[in-house]
């Protein structure tokens, strides 16, 4: 009979449900049937003759989470911003712009870029959306890949002008 210390039976114990429930880390992709949340998934961008359409800063928090529920630490995300708005590493704070807001001091990330989630499996951004034209227009503002797993949120433009006999136009 082969005999096992009971400390190499209690460390398999202890690592292995670990290891079942979160990824592989390292680098690697989320696994199979994981969801991307993005909170918020959808934001409002309103303008009119008092409130101009200028730039807004946003935060969103990513997160990969297995099928079942569980973090996916140390994966390895793609991120894109198919409109081209400026992203951001973090939660960054913003600073009043003549139009709006910017972010003063950080050097926004070139998409599409790779990046990992944390230990809690998530990763924070900062998209500076500046207005991109039209009346009623969505845009995304983040999409993110890993695997097969897919997150995106948008960004809903909207412009209001109930008096049209102001100066005001909804811009685009």
């Amino acid at each position: 009979m082969i005999k096992t210390p009971l400390s190499v039976i209690r460390v398999a114990a202890f690592c292995l449900p670990l290891a079942l429930v979160t990824s592989c880390g390292s680098g690697s992709e989320a696994v199979q049937d994981s969801t991307i949340n993005i909170n918020p998934d959808v934001w409002t961008q309103q303008t009119g003759p008092l409130n101009p359409a200028c730039s807004k800063v946003l935060h969103y928090r990513i997160e990969v989470r297995s099928e079942t529920g569980y973090p996916q630490v140390g994966v390895q995300m793609l991120i894109d911003s198919p409109n081209g708005f400026l992203v951001y590493e973090g939660s960054l704070t913003p600073t009043a712009a003549a139009c709006g807001e910017t972010i003063v001091g950080a050097i926004p990330k070139v998409p599409p870029y790779y990046a990992t989630t944390g230990a809690m499996g998530g990763y924070d951004v900062t998209v500076v959306v500046d207005w991109i034209g039209g009346q009623d227009v969505t845009a995304t503002a983040v999409n993110v890949f890993s695997g097969t797993s897919y997150g995106k949120t948008d960004v809903d433009f909207t412009c209001s002008d109930a008096n049209d006999a102001d100066a005001f136009d909804c811009p685009g």
